[in-house]
């Protein structure tokens, strides 16, 4: 069986109408709908997410509306298990307006940060809910509706060929009477008029003991359409400092998650090693609006159950390091979209 939007139809109700429905705090009951009642700020972005969202479902037609819903109600359980961890009120309604402000720009076609570029993006989805002997895909990505400068038409193509390896939905290889996961979430971190960094978040899970996640990037000269290398970024002297600071970060991590043994299986000459490799090698970095982060994947500096550890650049370190100082690109007003 090729691969199809393919999802779960709206229950009870037309394909034509599948708005979200709007939080109705007469009627909260669950921990989160009661924080977000709560709370103004929250309450707001709850808010314009639902317009986003419904004037999105308003352009798109049947099949790719009724993948749009089944996306949501992905994203809204994810919201909940994340926020719910949090271990106080405050902590639970921050969480829970940020992710709903990331939600609302992505159904919106916006980056996460900067100014925007030229062209507004179209957010794609990909949903099929998995049965045994399936996958189980929720694909969620950005590409530029209206593609014009050479940099847009390149990321549009890397996003068609990251999509084109989208599994099967069928696998007659299975061995195991199980559900398989494919999870990939593409968004543009930032974006401006010169340039634009995508960030790829992937988890796929096909047996053993575990799935595997892994996260990539790329970043775009829009008018050169070509890739940023670190060069084109930052200043000849910026390596060592940076590799200086992110050696500092993964150490403090290192003293949380691994206190006892924080070089094994990965040696500390390894891991500089890798954090060496990483910072000079662009397609490790998140760019932001406010900072920058290179993220190592599971066994990349550790243990698997130590996990995902990042390294985190703030604006004030890496202004005197940037050739091409995009943070003052990030302070112009959001492009309209």
């Amino acid at each position: 069986m090729s691969l199809r939007l393919t999802v779960f139809p709206c229950i009870a109700v037309a394909l034509s109408a599948c708005p979200a429905m709007a939080l109705d705090c007469a009627k909260a009951s669950t921990q989160v709908d009661k924080a977000i009642c709560a709370d103004p700020i929250a309450a707001a972005a709850d808010g314009a997410m639902t317009k986003s969202y419904d004037a999105l479902a308003a352009r798109l037609a049947a099949p790719e509306k009724t993948a749009l819903l089944t996306s949501q109600r992905r994203w809204l359980k994810f919201r909940a298990d994340l926020c719910s961890a949090r271990d106080n009120a405050a902590a639970l309604t921050s969480c829970l307006a940020d992710e709903t402000r990331r939600r609302r720009a992505f159904l919106a076609g916006e980056p996460v940060g900067g100014p925007g570029a030229v062209q507004h993006f179209t957010p794609v989805f990909i949903q099929h809910v998995g049965e045994p002997y399936q996958y189980d895909i929720d694909v969620n990505a950005l590409k530029f509706a209206d593609p014009q400068l050479p940099g847009e038409k390149l990321f549009n193509a890397k996003i068609d060929s990251l999509l084109q390896k989208v599994p099967k939905i069928d696998q007659s290889g299975f061995r195991q009477n199980m559900v398989y996961s494919y999870d990939l979430n593409i968004s543009a971190s930032f974006a401006s008029p010169e340039f634009i960094s995508a960030r790829i978040d992937l988890y796929d899970f096909s047996g053993g003991a575990h799935g595997m996640s892994s996260t990539s990037n790329f970043a775009i000269d829009l008018d050169a359409g070509k890739d940023l290398q670190f060069s084109d970024l930052f200043a000849a002297d910026a390596q060592p400092k940076l590799v200086a600071a992110c050696l500092a970060d993964i150490k403090r991590e290192k003293q949380e998650r691994a206190p006892e043994a924080p070089y094994v299986p990965v040696s500390a000459d390894e891991q500089k090693k890798e954090i060496e490799k990483s910072v000079a090698d662009l397609t490790r970095w998140s760019f932001y609006a406010t900072r920058a982060q290179i993220t190592f994947d599971p066994y990349a500096l550790g243990s698997y159950v130590e996990g995902v550890y990042t390294c985190d650049f703030p604006a004030e370190l890496m202004r005197p390091l940037l050739k091409l100082d995009y943070l003052a690109q990030a302070a112009a007003p959001q492009a309209a979209h």
